[in-house]
């Protein structure tokens, strides 16, 4: 049990590293746009969208955990 906890403690931590990460890659976004670099915000883009699909894919893992093993949508 202490390990299920320590699993679900470095979910929850990697989650909010990742959110974290994320938001400061949409800033970036937003500053490589407005100075009209779109390559570089496409490429930053990409690796945002994967860093939310890797915290949902996580969210889901930790739901599981929990004993909640329905989708992100409600479904089974």
């Amino acid at each position: 049990m202490k390990e299920h906890f320590a699993l679900l403690r470095s979910f929850a931590a990697l989650i909010a590293v990742l959110e974290e990460h994320a938001r400061a890659l949409s800033l970036a976004i937003v500053d490589l746009r407005a100075e009209g670099n779109d390559a570089a915000a496409d490429a930053l883009a990409k690796l945002e969208r994967g860093h939310h699909t890797r915290i949902r894919q996580l969210q889901s893992e930790v739901n599981i955990l929990m004993g909640d093993d329905e989708g992100p949508n409600g479904d089974s």
